[in-house]
């Protein structure tokens, strides 16, 4: 069975995280932009996966939520979570890779 309010939270949340990577309201880990080099991708790509991608999976550590988005080509994986100032922390990007 579909648990249709986990479904409705996650459309808004990923809606709320659209929202700020086109405001620009967000920033990106040292660590994030590292990675992301290395995997050949830039902010755009970052930005454009988060737009048109949804959440696939949601962790509760000691910090609260974390989000990892996929992208819609399915490639590129995004990892993330609202700061306490309400900014969305991307903390990691990595690509999948397809042999």
């Amino acid at each position: 069975m579909i648990n249709m309010s986990r479904n409705n939270q996650n459309d808004n949340t990923i809606n709320l995280i659209k929202d700020k990577i086109q405001r620009r309201y967000y920033d990106i880990s040292r660590f994030a932009m590292e990675s992301a080099a290395q995997c050949g991708l830039t902010i755009l790509d970052i930005e454009v996966a988060i737009l048109n991608g949804e959440i696939i999976n949601i962790e509760e550590d000691s910090k609260g939520e974390k989000y990892e988005i996929v992208g819609e080509d399915g490639l590129i994986i995004v990892e993330g979570r609202f700061s306490f100032a309400g900014k969305y922390m991307i903390f990691s990007v990595y690509t999948i890779n397809v042999w």
